[in-house]
């Protein structure tokens, strides 16, 4: 087994939890939704679950059973960010349910009017909440075959990558590369950037190797952050997360690129 080193980092990021309509949030950290929809999109799976390349159904079962920890480098600062938007003809939201869609008509704006009056749309008021300044590193333990598959994916993806939301481009080099540690060892052993001190690393239970159980013993998290379907929209289940410390080396950005050329394949 191996584990692939990915650096997560941006002028934006914003992962949503419950993110609809009016309002939308962030966690203060990557949700497991927003990391398997950026490899989804990288191996080029489409909301409805299929292969974009081929049509043919996208067998997601090989990404999901990676056991995956994000390590918090940098926690940022949240961004308020207000903008009006002219909503689409609701038949463009088809995948949204249907108790989703009738909402559209009577939905409050900012200002208290429904989203359409007398079946005419009105202009959107949002609310969309960003972290600024925030680096995490994403480590994905498994099959050294499907992650150097992965990796390659997320070099040269088949859709643009973005973290969180559309605006929010990811800085580059993404892929760090492939250790042959440990996830644990891996997370501990990979430099971080900024101020020398403990990092905070969320490891999601449902990829949590059983032989590594003993060795959590920090707080749990719950969000409702794990797709069921093929879409978010369709159902949520919710994931848990253990929070612990890891005490990595510390560098700045250009230190650990060289770093990883170094030490990652």
């Amino acid at each position: 087994m191996s584990t692939l080193v990915c650096r997560l980092a941006g002028p934006l990021q914003s992962w949503g939890e419950e993110a609809r309509f009016n309002h939308r949030g962030s966690l203060p950290y990557p949700s497991y939704a927003g990391l398997l929809g950026l490899a989804r999109a990288a191996l080029g799976h489409n909301r409805y679950g299929r292969n974009a390349a081929t049509g043919e159904p996208a067998d997601e079962q090989p990404l999901r059973a990676l056991h995956m920890a994000v390590r918090i480098d940098q926690p940022g600062r949240t961004l308020l960010d207000y903008h009006t938007v002219n909503p689409p003809p609701i038949s463009q939201y088809a995948w949204l349910s249907e108790a989703d869609q009738a909402k559209l008509a009577t939905i409050a704006m900012g200002n208290g009017r429904p989203w359409a009056i007398k079946g005419q749309q009105q202009t959107l008021q949002t609310w969309r909440t960003y972290l600024t300044g925030a680096v995490f590193t994403w480590f994905l333990h498994g099959n050294p075959a499907y992650l150097r598959n992965l990796a390659d994916a997320l070099i040269e993806p088949y859709w643009p990558l973005s973290l969180g939301r559309k605006a929010c481009l990811p800085d580059q080099p993404l892929v760090l590369g492939i250790s042959p540690d440990e996830l644990n060892d891996s997370a501990t052993r990979t430099p971080a950037t900024g101020a020398a001190s403990s990092r905070t690393l969320h490891l999601f239970h449902t990829s949590v190797d059983p032989r590594d159980a003993v060795q959590l013993r920090g707080r749990t998290v719950t969000h409702a952050d794990l797709p069921l379907g093929p879409h978010p929209h369709d159902r949520y289940g919710y994931q848990t997360r253990t929070v612990t410390r890891v005490e990595p080396p510390t560098m700045t950005r250009d230190e650990l690129l060289t770093w990883a050329k170094e030490n990652l394949s």
